[in-house]
């Protein structure tokens, strides 16, 4: 006879196997076991090591460990194991040696992610977290638009979105108030990455607009907001089976995080869309009509509707391109989610180095003094042939990035055994960039900014790996824009200089610079500045404008 006595031993079994599945699985005793003997951070419940990444920053936290656990350990992303490493031979083999094997870059939370369906494959479908030969097929599609031909063009596409800059900035010099410099030259390279890869001007520098521009404010809030928040990590936490209720929890209660993320891509995604198909309708009309395949309603108000991209524009590289891993063309999609990620890589990377390069040079005025005696020698507008004739400039730009790189971290995936560590299959590995770019033993006295590393024979002469140095990355997936990127940062140093000096808020010369982690490091608050017209800027802007 079953008695109430019984009962309640069964519901306590019932509890207690419920419990230890839960911790089991929560404590990922399994792949704990698999890495011990890498050395590392002992992950604490439910979220691994993130809550001391989340509170330290991911570079700060990841140098952190080095020091105590050597150049190469293991941390958890909840119950994902990671490699992290700083170890010049292996970053070698991964992104150079082995490259064919190592191509692939972590995506720790899209296995287990609120996005599903269409939402999931845009994700994956940019350059940034493609993988294989598709990354291989969206590389090789879009390859053309960084050839020298094309960066010569440039040049002048970047001018005009200084020559815009310097408007708003001239107001500003005579108003004396404070502005954030960050956030007046993101505006700067929205305009620029607008022209350059889709032949349209976004106008994202006009009187009276800026971020309330909805591109530029999509972008921001993409950069923003790319810390997991609270559905995101109850995701990465969860057993499979949860998944699908997170996800109905997830839509129903939002949050403003996720809110104003999805309301962010939205604006994105529109506009990609319809300039793709303004794009179809104009060169490509024969081709066939693309089915629906966005996951909300298009904007009536869109300020693209009626644009139509350049005929050389990067949307139609793409649309002539193949996808390898099909043999078909790319899809509507693709060419979209491909299309938002130069958006956003144009938007805010060249913006930092160069907000980190008027930083610099405002803490430094030796520095900064040698930079205008180099201007001072030039004469006009630089352009993409001159760029030789401003060596300091592009130490200036290389010393920002080497203290400051936009991203602090390569992500990989491995495929084999790696180093003296069995790393298995399928592992996630991190290059820790901004230790090594920070690290004593590859730099002399590495925390000072010193333009000089770069200058003539020199050329990183101090640093004692090659290894040491990859803001861009390393091997056949570094940026593909790298080029465009300096070419624009220099150019734009080079005519803000011409014409100004950059005094830093007080905060800013009494107190470190404070760094926000998110996609990029960028500087928590902005940067600001009080706008300094340069006595030589009423000589030397009749010139520039004579060059016009």
């Amino acid at each position: 006879m079953f008695t109430l006595a019984d009962s309640a031993s069964a519901i306590t079994c019932l509890i207690a196997v419920l419990t230890i599945t839960v911790i089991s699985y929560c404590t990922n005793w399994q792949a704990r076991l698999k890495f011990k003997h890498i050395p590392g951070p002992a992950p604490s419940f439910p979220l691994g090591n993130l809550k001391v990444i989340r509170k330290r920053q991911i570079y700060r936290a990841y140098t952190d460990w080095q020091a105590k656990y050597g150049d190469t350990f293991k941390v958890f992303f909840v119950r994902q194991p990671i490699v992290v490493t700083t170890d010049p031979n292996l970053v070698r083999q991964i992104t150079v040696k082995d490259f064919n094997k190592f191509h692939d870059r972590v995506a720790p939370t899209l296995n287990r992610s609120l996005f599903t369906g269409a939402r999931m494959e845009a994700a994956q479908s940019g350059m940034l977290l493609a993988r294989g030969a598709f990354w291989g097929s969206l590389r090789a599609g879009v390859q053309p638009m960084f050839h020298s031909h094309h960066l010569a063009t440039y040049a002048e596409t970047i001018n005009q979105a200084v020559d815009d800059v310097i408007v708003n900035l001239d107001q500003l010099a005579e108003s004396g108030e404070q502005v954030d410099m960050f956030r007046q030259l993101g505006r700067m390279t929205m305009q620029v990455i607008g022209a350059a890869a889709f032949g349209v001007h976004f106008d994202t520098q006009s009187a009276g607009k800026g971020e309330e521009i909805p591109l530029v404010k999509a972008a921001k809030t993409v950069f923003d907001n790319s810390t997991p928040a609270f559905w995101s990590l109850a995701a990465m936490i969860a057993p499979a089976f949860l998944l699908p209720p997170i996800r109905l929890l997830a839509r129903t209660f939002p949050g403003q995080n996720m809110t104003e993320s999805r309301e962010a891509f939205e604006t994105l995604y529109d506009a990609s869309d319809a300039l793709i198909e303004n794009s179809r309708k104009k060169y490509n009309s024969d081709s066939e009509k693309p089915a629906p395949w966005t996951w909300f309603k298009s904007n009536p108000n869109n300020p693209y509707k009626d644009t139509v991209p350049a005929e050389n524009s990067v949307i139609s590289m793409l649309m002539k391109a193949n996808n390898k891993a099909t043999g078909t063309p790319f899809n509507h999609m693709q060419i979209a989610a491909q299309t938002n990620t130069m958006i956003l890589a144009g938007y805010e990377t060249t913006a930092n180095t160069l907000a980190y390069s008027i930083y610099l040079l405002g803490k430094n005025p030796e520095a900064q003094q040698q930079l205008l005696q180099e201007i001072d020698q030039s004469h006009g507008r630089p352009g993409y042939d001159s760029l030789h004739q401003f060596p300091y400039a592009a130490a200036v730009i290389n010393e920002a990035l080497r203290l400051y790189p936009p991203a602090t971290m390569l992500s990989r995936v491995a495929t084999e055994d790696l180093g003296p560590y069995f790393i298995p299959k399928g592992t996630g590995v991190h290059i820790n960039l901004w230790a090594m770019q920070h690290d004593e033993r590859y730099w002399k006295d590495p925390e000072a900014f010193k333009p000089e590393r770069w200058i003539g024979n020199a050329k990183g002469g101090d640093m004692s790996d090659g290894m040491a140095y990859m803001p861009f990355g390393l091997g056949p997936r570094m940026c593909i824009g790298i080029k465009l990127a300096l070419e624009e940062a220099i150019i734009a140093l080079v005519r803000l200089y011409q014409k100004y000096t950059f005094t830093l808020s007080d905060k800013l010369m009494t107190q470190p610079l404070e760094l926000k982690q998110g996609i990029t490091i960028s500087p928590k608050g902005g940067l600001p500045v009080t706008i300094v017209l340069r006595a030589r800027a009423s000589k030397q802007s009749g010139v520039v404008a004579a060059g016009a």
